[in-house]
């Protein structure tokens, strides 16, 4: 929630759009791929081991699957703050046209 609110607040700055789609979906894609390991992976290994190997697969399975889901975490939330410093830093001054031999007091109207 805290994430979707900064969205909106800097929605109007945000001009580093990919960085935005690259937090979302490394996002989901770790929530996804943790129901898949608890899942599919599980059915997998269940039918395949002996009630000894499975207790010792499933905790194998366990530590790779946190180890998987908060990297993917970890990812998603550096490209959160990458896009954050992107969009709240100070804007680049527009260069002059000229040669740089023009008088400051040109503009006043004497």
């Amino acid at each position: 929630m805290a994430e979707a609110l900064v969205y909106w607040l800097i929605r109007r700055r945000n001009s580093f759009r990919a960085l935005s789609w690259a937090h979302i979906v490394i996002y989901i894609l770790a929530f996804l791929l943790n129901i898949f390991f608890a899942t599919v992976m599980g059915m997998y290994f269940r039918n395949t081991d002996s009630a000894s190997e499975y207790r010792i697969n499933r905790l194998i399975r366990m530590h790779e699957q946190q180890y998987i889901f908060w990297a993917l975490v970890i990812l998603a939330h550096l490209a959160f703050v990458a896009m954050l410093a992107n969009c709240l830093r100070k804007p680049e001054l527009v260069a002059t046209k000229g040669d740089g031999r023009e008088n400051i007091l040109d503009d006043v109207i004497l």
